[in-house]
């Protein structure tokens, strides 16, 4: 186990994609903008035609810092930092901070409560469809489990149609629960002909809704109400359901090996009685399970740690009445070279620890009153890409030497192979967390 989550961060897949957990912020700083990111100074900046050429100190320098990062062991640690508390097991009820998953004699939770209330209408439940007739995997016939102050884990199995499922929950004391789930013939090849995750809250506990889409088009949310016609939609990497206090989260990297031909009901938010079930559909089309069929997917109930007062009248100072007022300082130096503040840093950190403490104590303007608030201020960042170029139009040594063996596309070995002038200076190159970029990452950040 881990602060940093390592287990999580390594999946095995080289080219995966990136999950996220949720995060509450007050005001996000975008710690690499600066003056160069106004409009008028976007307007101003240099072409490729003006790129200066990378130095051989600066390529050395960045090869040799490779030791300094390379299998760190930054932020891995088994100690649990407040406000958690150490979890507690009660026959196959886990409990964390301010939640519990009960495990009692089934495959996946039986029940999830948080703050002293119950979430699920029923177990979760993974339907299969075999000989044209359903079979529901919910109870198992073997469980076992072991716990530290930190960790449980709890595998179990579970034998129908002529199947064989081991669950596997990692959960940890945040309450982030890690399954991995193995789907097997018991003894000869099987045609399964459908599989879906049904996840039933209850309605009064299903009340609003949030997802991820991958886009910032205008015209698409990534929460509100929750519609009485329920939702039907693609892969989204999470779909949260909830109230105003409470929720349940389903999330995961990527449908990898799932066997689908409808993707727009892939998700499935529907009313059914007295539950509101979230349905993760992984296969509606035959397949023949001759080998284990192997799936990861996240669950965790929120909130994840209590909630400082006044948490909802925080605001995000961005976009309301100037909206550079949160991003445009005049003295930052960006390393580097899109408009989205991303994981670049400071080339002037000092500059970023005077600012912060400068709006903190004096705070921002409030829209439309004659006062100021205080503020407190967080990095914003982001694991799946870096920039090509610093502003200046000089290519960044580090995706100049590591780019290829970061990238979340499959890349010739070795330094890129594009000439300086080449790089685009609004690049966004695309990494993969599960790579070496998170041991730069951490180390870095």
């Amino acid at each position: 186990m881990s602060s940093r989550r390592a287990g999580w961060a390594r999946p095995g897949i080289r080219n995966g994609r990136a999950w996220s957990a949720f995060g509450t912020v007050l005001v996000l700083f975008g710690a690499g903008l600066g003056a160069g990111n106004s409009p008028a100074a976007r307007a101003n900046q240099p072409t490729t035609k003006d790129t200066p050429s990378l130095s051989d100190e600066a390529l050395a320098k960045v090869i040799h810092e490779r030791a300094l990062w390379e299998n760190n062991t930054l932020g891995v640690t088994d100690k649990i930092p407040p406000p958690w508390r150490a979890m507690v097991v009660r026959g196959r009820a886990v409990e964390c901070w301010g939640r519990t998953y009960d495990y009692e004699g089934s495959l996946l939770p039986r029940q999830v409560t948080s703050q002293d209330a119950e979430i699920l209408a029923a177990p979760i439940v993974l339907a299969a469809r075999v000989g044209q007739r359903e079979v529901e995997f919910r109870q198992a016939f073997d469980q076992k489990l072991s716990a530290a102050p930190n960790q449980v884990d709890i595998d179990a199995t579970a034998m129908a149609g002529g199947l064989r499922l081991q669950a596997r929950s990692h959960i940890e004391y945040d309450g982030c629960v890690r399954v991995e789930l193995s789907v097997s013939p018991v003894d000869k090849p099987v045609l399964l002909e459908g599989l879906e995750l049904r996840i039933p809250v209850r309605p009064e506990r299903a009340l609003y809704y949030h997802w991820f889409e991958a886009t910032r088009d205008p015209k698409l949310t990534n929460a509100g109400a929750l519609p009485k016609t329920g939702l039907r939609s693609h892969f989204k990497p999470l779909l949260w359901l909830g109230d105003d206090d409470r929720g349940f989260c389903w999330f995961c990297e990527a449908p990898r090996d799932w066997q689908i031909s409808s993707k727009e009901s892939l998700f499935e938010v529907r009313r059914e009685g007295q539950a509101v079930v979230m349905v993760v559909r992984m296969m509606d089309r035959p397949y023949v399970i001759a080998r284990p069929w192997r799936v990861v997917f996240g669950l965790m109930a929120t909130p994840v740690r209590p909630m400082p007062p006044g948490w909802r009248d925080w605001l995000i100072p961005l976009n309301i009445t100037n909206p550079w007022s949160a991003w445009h300082t005049g003295f930052f130096n960006n390393a580097g070279g899109t408009d989205d503040p991303g994981t670049r840093y400071p080339l002037d950190p000092q500059a970023i620890r005077d600012a912060v403490q400068r709006w903190q104590r004096r705070g921002q303007p409030v829209p439309l009153l004659p006062m100021r608030e205080p503020m407190r201020v967080m990095p914003y960042s982001q694991i799946v890409f870096w920039s090509g170029k610093h502003r200046d139009g000089t290519p960044s040594p580090e995706i100049k030497i590591f780019g290829p063996e970061w990238s979340n596309r499959n890349q010739p070995p070795g330094p890129r192979r594009e000439a300086d002038a080449d790089i685009p200076l609004n690049e966004y190159y695309w990494v993969c967390p599960a790579s070496s970029f998170a041991q730069f990452y951490i180390y870095r950040f």
